[in-house]
């Protein structure tokens, strides 16, 4: 009897056993139903689970953080690069700082709503992530100094503005010497030849944009002189009813600024400064509804012909025109095409020489800035480009432009090209000026081509 019980207790022993071993074993494999719940159980409570877990949270913290830091330097820099990075333009900025506090103090002047307006103005106008006024803000803010705005005669209201623009700048010490001089050393001497051939010349061709050359003046005898430059802006105005021609308008102003004297071809003009063959040597060719975005754009002499105009900015977020270019859905700027030669071109005497000026063939809108880029290409001389930093322009508002020239096409083949070169340019140019006229802000020739 006993050792049969001993038997049966052996055998439950042995059964138990092995249950305990079976449920081991499926544990073990993940077959057993409560299996998966133990394990995950087990593995959530894992402490080398817990602590890696954590060392990568901490990673990509501190990845997200240097990435946030980088964010907001790259902004900040972007922001500040234009108006206070430039090395060149420490006084500009000393300046800038001193006259606005200057302008707060004297809020007690009569003059100060439009002195306040006009600043405010130039200085949003020259941030592009600032930039809310309407371009042509300076025309309207000086048109609230005359009730009989409406019924003006259109040249006596524009001398009028200009005299009061010329007023403004001498309230904010910015000496502007009658004829559009500006000497950064003191009154400019005429007479003397090595101020004029340091004198940055701006030759702007002109017919019928009175608000944009009222917005030019406001804003380029503003921003120069931050930059010290040494200049003098030449408007040369088309009186005649033909069609535009821009490039004859240089030839005639080149020939009346001296550029031909030492050729012993003088020019018909009554300017002191080419009566004592004082001519100047470096120009700047200057649209008048361009504006340049970033104090860095480099205004000053080049041995070589320097492209400034690469990149046309919008003026606000909304704008899908610039000029003549329709911007991309998202886009707020337009490149031109890598060959493009006009809009802002800095040359001097050497180069309008070697390439006999501009063509005088190209009436109406287009064409005459590539047949002055194929000239410069032809006599082996090498165009530079400003960086994209520096080459960005605002385009401002005006009329549609005369009509396109058809026969750029044709005039504008190689072979054609170096044809006319000799017998088509500044030597060749037939014109007549009507009048020379002196103003506070600029020198003014009335020319019929």
């Amino acid at each position: 009897m006993s050792s049969e019980l001993s038997i049966n207790l052996s055998k439950t022993e042995s059964l138990n056993l092995a249950n305990s071993t079976r449920f081991t074993y499926y544990a073990a494999m993940g077959d057993y139903p409560i299996a998966p719940r133990m394990l995950g159980l087990v593995s959530f409570w894992d402490s080398h689970m817990v602590f890696n877990s954590r060392r990568i949270l901490n990673m990509l913290s501190r990845v997200l953080r240097l990435f946030a830091v980088v964010l907001i330097m790259i902004m900040l820099f972007h922001l500040l690069r234009d108006q206070w990075l430039s090395p060149q333009n420490q006084s500009g900025k000393d300046s800038f700082l001193f006259r606005r506090t200057r302008l707060v103090s004297t809020e007690k002047d009569p003059f100060y709503p439009f002195t306040k307006f006009i600043w405010y103005t130039f200085y949003r106008f020259i941030d592009p992530e600032l930039l809310t006024v309407h371009t042509n803000a300076t025309w309207y803010a000086l048109s609230l100094f005359t009730d009989e705005y409406e019924t003006m005669d259109p040249s006596a209201r524009n001398e009028y503005f200009e005299d009061k623009l010329s007023e403004q700048l001498k309230r904010e010490n910015i000496t502007v010497q009658t004829g559009g001089y500006y000497d950064p050393d003191g009154i400019t001497d005429l007479t003397n030849c090595d101020k004029i051939n340091q004198t940055l010349t701006i030759l702007i061709p002109y017919r019928k944009r009175a608000h944009n050359l009222l917005a030019f003046l406001s804003y380029m005898h503003r921003y120069l002189p931050l930059k010290f430059v040494h200049y003098r802006i030449v408007v040369l105005e088309q009186i005649n009813l033909k069609a535009f021609n821009r490039a004859k308008l240089f030839n005639a102003g080149l020939r009346e600024l001296g550029v031909l004297i030492n050729e012993l071809k003088r020019p018909f003009t009554e300017d002191t400064s080419t009566l004592h063959n004082c001519t100047s040597y470096c120009f700047v060719l200057h649209d008048v509804d361009k504006l340049p975005v970033s104090m860095q754009t480099p205004y000053e002499c080049s041995p070589y012909p320097f492209q400034l105009a690469r990149i046309a900015v919008a003026r606000n977020k909304s704008a899908t025109w610039v000029g003549n270019h329709r911007l991309e859905k998202g886009k707020s700027e337009h490149w031109f095409y890598d060959s493009f030669f006009g809009g802002v071109t800095i040359v001097n005497k050497r180069h309008i020489h070697r390439v006999n000026g501009l063509s005088n063939s190209f009436f109406g809108w287009g064409g005459e800035d590539d047949d002055f880029r194929k000239r410069m290409n032809k006599c082996s001389l090498s165009v530079q480009h400003a960086s994209r930093n520096q080459s960005r322009y605002y385009f401002l508002d005006h009329p549609g432009d005369s009509a396109y020239n058809k026969r750029a096409a044709f005039l504008l083949r190689d072979h054609r090209v170096l044809i006319r070169m000799h017998r088509d340019g500044i030597r060749q140019t037939r014109y007549t000026v009507r009048g020379r006229i002196v103003r506070p802000l600029y020198t003014l020739y009335q020319i019929s081509v």
